[in-house]
């Protein structure tokens, strides 16, 4: 952001009123127009582009974005294809499926003409753009046999478990008084017996 307009007037100006508006007006006008040379600056590169900018490269490309396609998967996508250039070569391949942010490992059959690659791609957009560099860099004649790994740490935590017995009054109706109380029945409850009763029938 730019220095204040106002801190760089004299002083026998901040108290004159035609001044102050002036250059309130003025520090406005240059705020909007930093903010579209930085803008413009940003457009200039493909990884740094607004959502509008990427939408041309898509026009020339040719390129239909999906619905759920963030800004970032779009640049990605539109990165995949500018670099896609002849001659193709198997080094060039590695490095741009690399470039992708995880090392890819090639390893070419060539009895089998199968080529594998190894890979650890984990965003949608990565895996979607793969199919076009398959059917654009690798010959036709050669079987591609892609396999993408997901690694993932099982989280260590201790779980701290806890219970709690409700209060619960029993009140038994009887008509034979024992001093001694036996309750046989079996109860599965979460209920703890803290006090009884016993009323007498005569």
């Amino acid at each position: 952001m730019i220095d204040e307009l106002k801190s760089l007037l004299p002083e026998w100006y901040h108290n004159v009123l035609e001044m102050n508006v002036l250059i309130g007006i003025e520090q406005h006008l240059a705020e909007e127009f930093l903010n579209q040379l930085e803008t413009l600056q940003s457009n200039q590169y493909v990884s740094t582009a607004d959502s509008r900018t990427i939408s041309l490269y898509e026009q020339m490309l040719k390129i239909t974005p999906e619905s759920t396609d963030t800004l970032e998967t779009r640049r990605f996508r539109v990165l995949t294809r500018m670099t896609s250039q002849v001659p193709y070569t198997e080094r060039y391949l590695q490095e741009l499926l690399s470039s992708f942010g995880e090392p890819v490992k090639l390893t070419m059959f060539y009895n089998e003409y199968r080529l594998l690659i190894e890979m650890n791609f984990e965003k949608a957009g990565q895996i979607s753009e793969l199919e076009y560099i398959f059917s654009s860099i690798v010959p036709a004649n050669i079987l591609v046999d892609a396999r993408n790994s997901l690694k993932g740490e099982i989280p260590q935590s201790e779980v701290f478990l806890a219970s709690i017995a409700i209060p619960t009054e029993l009140v038994v109706i009887s008509q034979d008084v024992k001093d001694d109380i036996a309750i046989d029945s079996a109860q599965r409850t979460g209920h703890a017996i803290t006090n009884y009763q016993i009323i007498e029938i005569k």
